[in-house]
């Protein structure tokens, strides 16, 4: 009877705490907003490439970014690939294979020849893997895992299946504010 009584009450402190957390809204993955390093992002652009203009992160569009990229030569694009790798490696415009230099060195974590068009691990963590070649395609794949994931299950399920040569899969890991495991919606499930 004892063992009872104690599995009742493990079942409704369960149920209470769990009941609780969801009518509070509590999520307990914190936003994370800006790009990695980004502080440090002017200073790496006025080592890099004296006397040039660096685009705002933060505003700038990818049109924008892409201008600013192909008026560096290719040792200054290299150079700050090294310096600012959180902005070089996620920021939209940016060519591929200086993304895939800045996030060289957390790609030894990623299945075998999967490349890291993004990578920045604050928080929960943010991953584009691509498989192939971006600039021959003519369809990708993407994934977005669910709430509750990690950076680490991401790069371990993205090598479990060999996507053929023509067909490059992307697998980004962000899930939206409020998603975690301690909060449902049906909102967030629409497109």
């Amino acid at each position: 009877m004892q063992i009872l009584t104690a599995f009742a009450l493990s079942a409704v402190l369960s149920v209470s705490t769990t009941a609780g957390t969801w009518l509070q809204g509590v999520d307990p993955h914190q936003a994370i907003s800006g790009l990695p390093g980004q502080e440090g992002w002017r200073s790496a652009v006025t080592a890099a490439a004296p006397g040039v203009h660096p685009p705002d992160p933060a505003a700038a569009s990818p049109a924008e970014v892409r201008r600013f990229f192909a008026g560096l030569s290719g040792r200054q694009g290299r150079e700050l690939a090294l310096r600012a790798p959180g902005v070089v490696g996620n920021l939209d415009g940016v060519p591929p294979e200086l993304r895939y230099a800045a996030n060289e060195p957390a790609a030894k974590t990623a299945p075998r020849g999967a490349r890291l068009l993004g990578y920045d691990s604050r928080g929960d963590g943010r991953v584009i893997v691509v498989f192939g070649d971006l600039a021959s395609v003519r369809h990708i794949a993407v994934i977005v895992p669910g709430s509750g994931w990690t950076l680490d299950t991401v790069l371990a399920s993205t090598g479990r299946h060999r996507p053929d040569r023509r067909s490059p899969r992307a697998a980004r890991r962000d899930s939206p504010a409020g998603s975690g495991r301690a909060r449902g919606s049906a909102r967030l499930a629409r497109l």
